[in-house]
């Protein structure tokens, strides 16, 4: 589920865009022969996120070694509409004299930890 306001960012305009530019040009076009099977789709997601994972650790080994190092950070957060607890870690490092941050890991946070914790 995603928040109503992501009709208003820039990648959504962009891919309506391209549906509305693909209409001009070519006319009614059936959705299912473009769009690609749903196996296609999560393949290419996974080939995508192991290459960015092998960028993400290429950048973190260079940064332990040759740029002052890395910090890492988590951050807790409540889906209000869901009500469901997130906790994140994130690594911030310096490439080129700018910071960089990236989101290692977010997982649900588990509500029987909250709970156990602020009993006395």
């Amino acid at each position: 589920m995603r928040p109503f306001d992501i009709v208003s960012g820039k990648g959504f305009h962009q891919v309506a865009q391209t549906l509305i530019d693909i209409g001009a040009k070519f006319g009614a076009v059936d959705a299912g022969a473009i769009l690609p099977h749903r196996q296609t789709v999560c393949d290419r997601a996974k080939k995508q996120a192991s290459i960015d994972k092998q960028k993400l650790s290429e950048a973190i080994q260079k940064a332990l070694t040759s740029n002052g190092g890395i910090a890492v950070t988590t951050d807790m957060w409540t889906d209000e509409f869901k009500k469901r607890a997130y906790t994140a870690l994130t690594c911030h490092y310096i490439s080129q004299w700018k910071l960089e941050n990236r989101i290692l890991a977010t997982v649900e946070f588990d509500p029987t930890l909250k709970k156990k914790q602020q009993k006395p």
